[in-house]
């Protein structure tokens, strides 16, 4: 979710903006030559709306610094910018007058109906997180969007999305979504957010090759095979799901972050090839041999809570380690660890430590 200061961004512009319209022939004409749009038409008949349309025209007004609805409808024509998240709105009905917007904002509203929107095809950057939204349909249209963020509604069906093939980034977390079989056809992807949603099948993602950040946490997935064709991805972010067999993995030597905890994974051995990594979380899994991570020498964060790990030999070479959980382990000795002499923190909690010293004399914190 996105979220964003509540003050009005348009208020030094706009003034300037109503300071120049007397000078702007197009701006100024006060024999208009073309037909009322939507929006005016609206505004100069309000005394007949309903309680949620009048709201949204209060707001669109209060932006545009005035109640004469000829000028804020040519102040509002010329944004291509406009924020209206966290109103609590639900009528987006004006906003159709408005196809020159590239950036709209409007999350944490109470929007379910998306119909307005379908004629702003100028839209570059759409924010409708934190909403009530189910139907994508009128998005379909939206060609030009190159990020899209629609986490937290209650999205089930992706078709709308699958010829909004310019999208760089698209975020649809927390919703219902099962299958995501649309997404295939968006090549140009280079971030996607699917955590906590209902997915077990992720065949649709093995085009998108550009992805370098990928989020499937919170799902019901066993099967990473699509995923060796990622090659581009530097941050894999796959924890709370059904994982056992990480061979798929072994291809994505650009990774930086893997975050794998929370799932039956005991065979580390595919990870050895990923020596760029500085950032693996991998708690909370059966895990009990370190030995394959011995090469990972770039690593900074090591996460290894809830494991059955006890020989910690295998981290000697790991001079790069700044954090180490060891929390809930059954370590006993912690020795082999002398050589970290980055490290900074340091949690043994819950071993059966033969002694309670910080094996590294600098200015580690240990935790007991």
């Amino acid at each position: 979710m996105i979220k964003f200061i509540n003050i009005n961004p348009y208020k030094i512009a706009l003034n300037f903006l109503i300071f120049l319209l007397p000078l702007n022939p197009a701006l100024a004409s006060e024999n208009a030559v073309q037909p009322l749009n939507n929006f005016e038409t609206i505004c100069l008949n309000q005394n007949n709306l309903n309680l949620e349309t009048q709201k949204t025209l209060d707001l669109l007004l209060e932006i545009s610094q005035t109640k004469d609805c000829k000028i804020a409808n040519k102040i509002l024509s010329q944004l291509i910018q406009l924020n209206l998240s966290g109103y609590q709105i639900k009528d987006l009905s004006l906003l159709s007058s408005f196809s020159q917007l590239q950036f709209l904002y409007l999350s944490g509203n109470q929007i379910s109906d998306l119909t307005p929107l379908a004629n702003l095809k100028n839209l570059k950057v759409l924010a409708l997180d934190v909403n009530q939204i189910h139907d994508l349909t009128p998005l379909s249209s939206l060609i030009a969007l190159e990020t899209l963020i629609l986490d937290t509604n209650k999205i089930t069906d992706l078709t709308s999305l699958k010829n909004l093939t310019r999208l760089k980034s698209l975020v649809l977390f927390d919703n219902q979504i099962q299958d995501i079989t649309p997404l295939q056809s968006l090549v140009t992807l280079k971030k996607l957010s699917l955590q906590g949603n209902q997915i077990s099948d992720i065949t649709p993602l093995h085009p998108l090759t550009k992805l370098s950040y990928l989020a499937l946490y919170d799902n019901q997935i066993a099967d990473l095979t699509p995923l060796s064709s990622l090659t581009h991805l530097k941050q894999l972010l796959l924890f709370n799901n059904q994982i056992a067999d990480l061979t798929p993995l072994a291809s994505l030597t650009d990774l930086n972050q893997l975050t794998l905890f929370d799932n039956q994974i005991s065979d580390l051995r595919p990870l050895a090839t990923l020596t760029n990594l500085t950032e693996l979380y991998i708690g909370n899994n059966p895990i009990s041999d370190l030995t394959p991570l011995q090469a990972l020498t770039n690593l900074k964060i090591l996460s290894l809570f809830n494991t059955s790990v006890s020989n910690l030999a295998p981290l000697q070479s790991l001079t790069q380690l700044i954090t180490l959980d060891l929390y809930n382990t059954k370590v006993s000795d912690s020795r082999p660890l002398q050589s970290l002499t980055n490290l900074t923190g340091l949690d043994l909690r819950g071993n059966p430590l033969t002694e309670r010293a910080c094996p590294v004399k600098t200015t580690l914190t240990c935790r007991f």
